[in-house]
């Protein structure tokens, strides 16, 4: 024989609330009397004759044993209940199923619920919907949330020059040739000129709670410019950097200098371009045939200077020869 548990039923009809028992069968386990006593009570039955109950649980035949007289049940609809969360961050809502003949809850009924605790932010309408329409009974079902406050975009700085190194990229001319000579690599400002704007942090935008309390933002962190080398901030207005000297631009981790010299380390050929600096140019090594070289101030070159052009407000120096083959021009008005 197979060991099987014993158990119970409760039935209910006009004539009382009856309970039969059925003893186990082998090593199963009996029926607990103070299970059966529970659960009468958590289906809300009235006059339960424990004493009887005992005695039915003890019994080892099967009997149905009217245990309690006709029970009248009131009609009561669903009710619903709102917990708030310490924080008034959420808040959701329980149903308790109806009893007898009474209504289930309606999407109104939890949103008037809902109303009277103040909830008014947030709410989740087809959470609510789902809660209803599919009857979830004795379950916290979160149905509203509040919105968090956004910390406003910070401060930043907007360089007004090349902040990255420029990309060697020959440009097409209109007869569809190629110009691999003029390479734009040389960016220049002049005395006077916005090298950086400070734009403002925006301010956040505020959150609310689920009662419609509104939550302050932070606004976004200020920032400040990072002041090098031959710049300033302008007096009439500190939302700007001047350069107060010609050169080239130059970012050097978050701060802004204008250099006053421009030094190619190596030969000016197809690698750089032709060079035009408003200050002084240093060259390391050669300028190769066919390239320009143009400085505002004086230029020093290192090496030779092939058949090229050569252009300066103020000195040449050529420390390796000019083999200018009767076709180079060097002007100098220094």
């Amino acid at each position: 024989m197979a060991d099987v548990d014993g158990y119970y039923e409760v039935e209910l009809d006009e004539e009382g609330v009856f309970l039969t028992v059925y003893p186990p069968k082998g090593k199963g386990f009996p029926v607990n009397h103070t299970k059966v006593e529970n659960e009468l009570d958590m289906l809300g039955y009235k006059e339960v004759d424990l004493v009887k109950v005992s005695e039915v649980v003890a019994k080892k035949e099967v009997i149905r044993t009217l245990i309690a007289p006709p029970q009248v049940f009131e009609d009561l609809n669903a009710a619903i209940e709102v917990a708030i969360a310490e924080d008034k961050m959420s808040a959701a809502v329980t149903l308790s199923p109806p009893e007898g003949d009474g209504d289930p809850a309606t999407i109104d009924q939890v949103v008037e619920a809902l109303k009277a605790e103040e909830v008014v932010h947030g709410l989740d309408d087809k959470v609510i919907k789902d809660l209803v329409e599919k009857e979830i009974y004795d379950e916290a079902v979160k149905v509203a949330v509040g919105t968090e406050p956004k910390t406003g975009d910070e401060g930043r700085i907007e360089y007004q020059f090349r902040t990255e190194e420029a990309e060697i990229k020959p440009t097409e001319l209109e007869d569809g040739s190629v110009d691999f000579y003029n390479l734009d690599l040389v960016e220049n400002v002049i005395e006077g000129q916005v090298v950086a704007i400070k734009v403002a942090p925006k301010e956040g935008t505020p959150g609310s709670n689920v009662i419609g309390e509104e939550i302050p933002a932070e606004p976004g962190k200020e920032i400040s410019f990072s002041v090098g080398k031959n710049v300033q901030i302008s007096e009439e207005d500190e939302n700007l950097l001047i350069a107060m000297t010609s050169g080239q631009a130059v970012l050097t981790d978050r701060r802004v200098s204008v250099a006053e010299v421009y030094i190619v380390k190596g030969d000016v050929d197809y690698s750089t371009g032709n060079v035009t600096f408003v200050g002084n140019i240093r060259i390391g090594g050669n300028i190769r045939s066919g390239f320009e070289v143009k400085a505002g101030e004086n230029i020093e070159i290192n090496g030779i200077v092939e058949n090229a052009k050569i252009e300066a407000g103020g000195n040449v120096a050529v420390k390796g020869g000019i083999y200018g083959q009767e076709t180079g021009l060097i002007e100098a008005e220094g």
